[in-house]
């Protein structure tokens, strides 16, 4: 039987393991769960899914990263795989300043503070909200809202118990 295979419900991303650089999974992105501590959370609360028999898997070409959705594999591409702002910044040095300019803009290249411009931050705060919409967590289903009453409880499946012999009163034969 094959091992069951989960991707990331929630992101854009999830680091999944204590490599922040090796174990960041991607939007959609299929995986295992490998046994860590709190699986049974990511689980429960909507942070991952179990993937459909059904599901069509797509590879990426270059990491071969596996992903649910065709958008998804093309998402991860785009962030994973795309030049860095490096290379792209020593290629511009070598062209003329008006192409650097009009470079810079078409990137979203951070400015010198280091902070992200208001459309950027806009740009995700709609992306926030329409993760929200469409993949809401299960807050329902925390630990903390079952003890205080505001969720039902967490279904657990138990073994079914046999009912027990009624034992019959004892009935005394009068003759009289």
């Amino acid at each position: 039987m094959a091992e069951q295979q989960f991707y990331v419900r929630r992101g854009p991303s999830l680091q999944y393991g204590n490599d922040p650089v090796k174990d960041v999974l991607d939007m959609d992105q299929v995986f295992s769960l490998r046994g860590e501590k709190n699986d049974e959370r990511l689980v429960r609360l909507g942070f991952v899914a179990t993937v459909s028999p059904r599901a069509p898997i797509v590879e990426c070409g270059v990491c071969g990263a596996k992903f649910i959705t065709e958008g998804a594999r093309e998402s991860h591409g785009r962030r994973r795989h795309e030049r860095s702002t490096d290379e792209i910044v020593s290629e511009a040095v070598r062209a003329n300043a008006n192409q650097i300019v009009r470079d810079m803009e078409s990137k979203a290249v951070v400015d010198a503070t280091g902070t992200v411009g208001e459309s950027e931050d806009r740009k995700i705060e709609r992306a926030e909200k329409r993760i929200n919409e469409d993949r809401p967590l299960y807050w329902e289903k925390t630990e903390a809202a079952v003890r205080a009453g505001d969720a039902p409880a967490v279904e657990v499946e138990a073994a079914p118990v046999a009912p027990r012999a009624r034992k019959r009163p004892k009935v005394r034969n009068r003759k009289g």
